[in-house]
């Protein structure tokens, strides 16, 4: 189940990255919004269509632990992986 999981999960979460992440951080650069707070916080918001397209058919599954669980971690995740991003992208003069 695992490698099934990670067979379609991983290029996704690629997909997802680029096509939502990197025009994000493009857009906060251009407006100087780089501090770890704001990335962290775009991270956040494009973790919002994996929710929606989570929850899309399965809107009942809030209502149970899992489903807050799933919400968390989603945010959580979002987050710390546009703060990595943001490390991972600066430029060399900026460290």
């Amino acid at each position: 189940m695992a490698f099934v999981l990670l067979l379609f999960g991983l290029p996704a979460s690629y997909i997802s990255s680029l096509a939502v992440g990197v025009p994000v951080f493009l857009w906060f650069r251009r407006r100087g919004w780089l501090k770890s707070w704001q990335v962290a916080l775009g991270g956040v918001l494009c973790s919002l269509p994996f929710l929606g397209t989570w929850f899309w058919g399965n809107a009942a599954a809030l209502r149970y632990p899992s489903g807050l669980f799933i919400v968390i971690c989603a945010v959580v995740i979002g987050a710390a992986t546009a703060v990595t991003f943001q490390v991972l992208a600066r430029e060399p003069n900026e460290a």
